[in-house]
Parts: C-alpha cells; structure tokens; sequence
C-alpha cells in the first residue's frame, strides 16, 4: 500500500531566478547531493542588450566598412596625353580622378582602339579654347576588370543615358578608363534636399528618364 505523501514534503524546483527583469540565460541543472536537491544556474551572466540583437541570444554582426583602393597614380601625374588635375573619391576596386587633355597627343601605353565618335568628342575636348576635365578611373595593379568595364561602356555608347567613353588603356602597369565627366550622383543631390529624400515626382521623372529613347 503506498504511503500519502503530504504537500509539505514533496520537492518542488525552484523557479528560475530573475534579476532586474532580465532572465538569467542558462540552463537550470538538477542534482541529487546527498537527498537534497541542487540546482544550478551553469551561466550567470547577465544579458547585455548591447550585445545582442536578438532574444534567442544570436550575436549581432557588425558590418565592416570596405576597404578603399589606394592606386599609385598622384595629382600632376600623366597618363598618356591626360594629365591627374584632382581626385573624385575611391572604392574597393580602384580610384577616380579628374584629369585634362594635352594639346599633344604622347602616345605612350598600349592605348585600345577608338571608335570615330569616340575620336571626334576627344578631339572637340582638346581643341576647346578651355580646357575640358574629364573623368579617369584607374584600377589596383590585382585587379583585372577595367577592360571589361570599357568594353561594356563602348556597347552602349548608342544609349543617351551613359557616360561618353573617351579612351581607356594600360600605362606603366596601370589600367584605366577616360570618360566623360558628370555632374553630382543622385546620392549626393538627394542628401542636399531639406528633407534628404526625393519627392514621388521627382523619384517617377528619375525612371523615366532612365528608359531608353528618353534624352531628357
């Protein structure tokens, strides 16, 4: 016959302790020491919010900013018949820089060919009374994707809607790619508005006028 057990002497699992309304993260282990009941809280340590992102306790990834290509071209350097007047800004594959024709064509590299089009809009550039800043993009010595980039830049060279494509070629072991230069990014126009966005109509009149057979 089994013996009543009255409720005072049965044994209960204390519930888990609870500091400052953040639950303690870990997990509660049982023990027979002695007939006593031992439990444990194996981590102790309190949650730090800072820390993690999420309730599950995953840890929160911190973007890394990328690291900036640093090329070897400087400011009054020449690169074939351009001469490095400034520096637009730089990414993770190369720098860009702003740059002049001379009046005289210097002819060293192993520059690609141009296209007539591509000639004429140069030549407009080095004839004009004022000197005309273009844009040049130059590559790291490890990287080897600048000619594909011209390469795609000649193609669409049909298209209204993209920069026009002045040269490209490799001197002293530096690739790089002349074009033309425009105005501010979109980035750069949208922080400038008092309110840092685009209205609807204006973001509606970006897209249109980014379709082909737009040239407004």
């Amino acid at each position: 016959m089994l013996a009543d057990v009255s409720d005072s002497n049965k044994r209960r699992l204390p519930s888990p302790h609870v500091e400052n309304d953040i639950p303690l993260n870990g997990t509660l282990l049982e023990e027979a020491r002695n007939g006593d009941t031992d439990v444990r809280n194996i981590s102790n340590e309190k949650t730090n919010p800072g820390m993690w992102g999420k309730a599950n306790g995953a840890l929160k990834r911190r973007k890394s900013a990328a690291k900036l290509a640093q090329t070897r071209v400087t400011v009054g350097m020449r690169l074939k018949r351009w001469i490095i007047t400034g520096r637009l800004g730089a990414g993770s594959f190369g720098e860009t820089f702003t740059a002049v024709e001379e009046t005289k064509d210097c002819g060293d590299g192993d520059e690609e060919d141009e296209t007539a089009d591509n000639l004429a809009v140069s030549h407009k550039i080095r004839t004009s009374s004022s000197p005309v800043e273009v844009c040049i993009k130059v590559e790291k010595e490890n990287k080897n994707v600048l000619r594909i980039e011209a390469a795609a830049l000649k193609k669409m060279q049909s298209c209204p809607q993209v920069a026009r494509y002045l040269g490209s070629g490799n001197t002293g072991g530096i690739n790089f790619l002349v074009m033309e230069r425009l105005g501010p990014n979109l980035a750069e126009l949208r922080r400038s508005t008092p309110i840092g966005t685009f209205s609807h109509y204006t973001t509606i009149r970006l897209g249109i006028s980014c379709l082909p057979g737009n040239t407004r």
